[in-house]
């Protein structure tokens, strides 16, 4: 289970926590929305700790949600966010950094990589598509060394019958009657009032 470490203003806290732990180790960073907690983001958490021994999560801000996926995103607080993906067995910390879409322009980079400059981890993970020849020089270039930058290809668990995409599973829920809405609770069943 990891940690959850209040990014601050620098980073610094977090910082001197991966470095007393780093000597012999390599270090992962990601980072994701990760609302409404689901199996596809629990597979994609599974495949990046196989990348390293130490994973750091980097959590979307409140506002850069709400600025990418619109009003009524996200569904929980980046705190709650954090939390629950602390909580995953491949996770071992969490942080929060904070910015806006208008800061990101100033800088040309979103947190994770910003983060990436602070805690320096021998890989950075995305997701597939995300690590373009022009992109990756560019990022080289701002971090000032050459980190492994992996792509996951495929996170999701399609084809499985698992539901993996968290608007995909926020349209569901909103679009099924009540009379479908089951909720298990032990060797009971009950229909959602």
């Amino acid at each position: 289970m990891g940690t959850y470490i209040p990014f601050g203003t620098d980073g610094e806290k977090l910082r001197e926590r991966i470095d007393s732990q780093r000597e012999g180790k390599i270090v992962g960073l990601t980072g994701g929305t990760f609302d409404l907690f689901h199996d596809g983001h629990v597979f994609f958490l599974a495949q990046c700790r196989k990348k390293c021994d130490i994973l750091v999560v980097d959590v979307t801000n409140d506002e850069r949600v709400r600025l990418r996926k619109g009003p009524d995103r996200p569904a929980l607080s980046a705190n709650k966010r954090a939390g629950v993906v602390a909580s995953n067995q491949y996770v071992d910390y969490t942080t929060i950094v904070r910015s806006t879409e208008e800061e990101e322009l100033l800088e040309s980079f979103n947190p994770t990589v910003r983060l990436a400059k602070i805690i320096r981890p021998e890989v950075i993970i995305q997701e597939d598509g995300r690590w373009t020849p022009k992109y990756v020089n560019e990022v080289v270039d701002f971090l000032g060394y050459n980190p492994d930058l992996i792509s996951i290809k495929d996170r999701s668990l399609r084809g499985k019958g698992y539901q993996t995409s968290t608007t995909g599973l926020m349209e569901k829920i909103r679009n099924s009657r009540p009379e479908e809405t089951r909720f298990s609770f032990g060797s009971r069943t009950r229909i959602a009032d």
